[in-house]
């Protein structure tokens, strides 16, 4: 697919799509495991004590590591399972994954909006404090930003069956890079 993208968008934009493609495929795909298995940590923690610092918690918080490695091998045993069955419960399988992961951000933009100090110039503000103040700090802004951007570089997969790519695709990946931005800067 990396030759579409040649064709509808250039050479420097396919050897880009070629390059994302391979960071994402190496690092984005072990994310998902961490992440969930992380969310599901965090949530035990929380729900197991209203003082998470006043009593004593496994390592990994709400999980024991042993436990946390199960549902993380549990998560690629069933995505296994998910690709097996095919393309169409792949799509429904991402749809679904999908809302449940952007749920989150939802309520935080619908909490923020309630509180009394509610600001929104704060979403604008270019000052030192928004950077990440350390070599760790820098490494995650990095992690998030390829894991945020990751997906345009499947957009070669259609090309074929996309009318007129040369004009579609530039209008398609401006509307997705635009929202991606929205939902991302709210919360």
């Amino acid at each position: 697919y990396v030759v579409w993208i040649e064709e509808s968008l250039g050479a420097f934009p396919s050897l880009l799509n070629a390059a994302a493609n391979l960071a994402c495929n190496v690092l984005d795909c072990s994310l998902y495991p961490l992440l969930l298995s992380e969310y599901l940590h965090e949530a035990l923690l929380a729900s197991s004590a209203a003082d998470p610092s006043s009593s004593p918690s496994p390592p990994m918080g709400g999980l024991s590591a042993p436990s946390l490695a199960l549902v993380r091998l549990l998560l690629v045993g069933f995505a296994t399972c998910v690709n097996v069955l095919g393309v169409n419960v792949v799509g429904l399988a991402a749809g679904v994954l999908m809302l449940l992961v952007s749920l989150p951000f939802v309520f935080l933009v619908a909490a923020a909006f309630r509180q009394p100090h509610f600001d929104p110039s704060v979403w604008l503000d270019t000052g030192g404090a928004a950077l990440p103040a350390d070599r760790a700090g820098w490494f995650s802004f990095g992690c998030l930003l390829l894991w945020n951007t990751c997906g345009y570089d499947s957009a070669g997969m259609v090309a074929a069956e996309v009318k007129a790519p040369r004009s579609t695709y530039p209008h398609a990946l401006w509307g997705a890079l635009c929202l991606t931005t929205g939902l991302y800067v709210l919360p």
